[in-house]
């Protein structure tokens, strides 16, 4: 009986890396939150995830950015019915490639990056979400509920920009 091999440690940078960025990227969370793709959206996103991964990893150096933003977009099509009619595809793509290209190479800094950066967005998220349950609960109860929140962690149209400079 074979024994599995575990996946090379540059690839599980870059998979990491592609979860982080996917899963905050504002398009594809809006997607998802909002079941766009139907009541199976999480498993969409995830499946969209492992899609990328393996087609990065299959295509490797042959892609181009214009090639990964049009799987991208086709999938964003057909599973969540989203149009993207501006260049952020393309721009993710481009950076996807990168962080790839990177990784291959065995420089995982972008992706330590994203996850230090990752991390600090849920930590502030969880102190805000903390410090509003805290004054809720030490206010009297005058029958005025907080209905929303500033707390969703989606990414700013400039966190591309921070990306590339990551």
């Amino acid at each position: 009986m074979a024994t599995p091999v575990a996946p090379h440690p540059n690839q599980e940078a870059f998979t990491e890396g592609l979860i982080i960025v996917l899963q905050n990227w504002p398009v594809l969370k809006s997607a998802v939150d909002e079941e766009w793709g139907g009541p199976e959206s999480r498993e969409k996103q995830q499946w969209f995830i492992d899609t990328l991964v393996q087609y990065v990893g299959k295509e490797g150096s042959k892609l181009g950015a214009e090639d990964l933003e049009s799987v991208m977009l086709q999938i964003l099509q057909d599973e969540f019915n989203v149009t993207v009619d501006d260049d952020s595809v393309y721009a993710l793509g481009k950076f996807i490639l990168r962080m790839y290209h990177q990784c291959i190479k065995g420089d995982h800094s972008v992706v330590e990056n994203l996850r230090r950066e990752a991390e600090t967005r849920r930590g502030t998220i969880l102190n805000i979400a903390k410090r509003e349950d805290e004054a809720g609960a030490s206010e009297d109860d005058d029958g005025d509920d907080l209905t929303g929140s500033e707390t969703d962690g989606s990414y700013d149209s400039d966190d591309s920009e921070d990306m590339d400079k990551a």
